[in-house]
């Protein structure tokens, strides 16, 4: 309705008395009016700096998602370096030295130099540090799945445009 032409129609009786060249007669006047916009310069303006007003809002937003996303990218790669840090300490000391005493403990067991709790004791560390490689890398993985999809949402598809 903005857009198209409004259109009027009227009548009226008008009473002319006091004329001379007409002699006094009335009138029954019959008229039609077509309203068509015209957009003016200060309504379009108007509206052109609404439309500029919603797209720096929109670009804000997208912004934001983006330092946002940035942010919990930068947390997880955070973590990783923990995570890989953790592992190289564990993976180049601790666990080699378990398997060491593991296998010295094991071999000196038939003689009698060893003792059963001892081995046991020897078997049980190998094991945690064994698990705890696993569970790191499992959170490992976690990261980086969580970063493939933190950096999917940021990246526009096709669909997306």
């Amino acid at each position: 309705l903005r857009d198209s032409p409004d259109f009027a129609v009227g009548a009226a009786w008008r009473f002319r008395t006091a004329d001379d060249n007409l002699d006094g007669r009335d009138f029954f006047s019959l008229f039609v009016g077509v309203d068509i916009p015209v957009w003016s310069g200060v309504a379009a303006s108007r509206e052109t700096e609404g439309h500029r007003a919603h797209i720096d809002a929109v670009r804000d937003d997208r912004e934001a998602v983006r330092r946002d996303i940035r942010g919990r990218i930068g947390v997880l790669l955070q973590q990783i370096e923990l995570v890989d840090a953790e592992l190289a300490s564990i993976e180049s000391s601790d666990l080699p030295e378990a398997r060491v005493l593991q296998e010295y403990l094991r071999a000196e067991y038939p003689t009698r130099d060893s003792d059963f709790l001892s081995l046991l004791d020897a078997e049980q560390r190998l094991l945690q540090l064994e698990l705890t490689v696993v569970l790191l890398r499992a959170r490992r993985s976690r990261y980086q799945q969580e970063i493939r999809i933190e950096t999917a949402e940021a990246t526009p598809g096709p669909e997306r445009n």
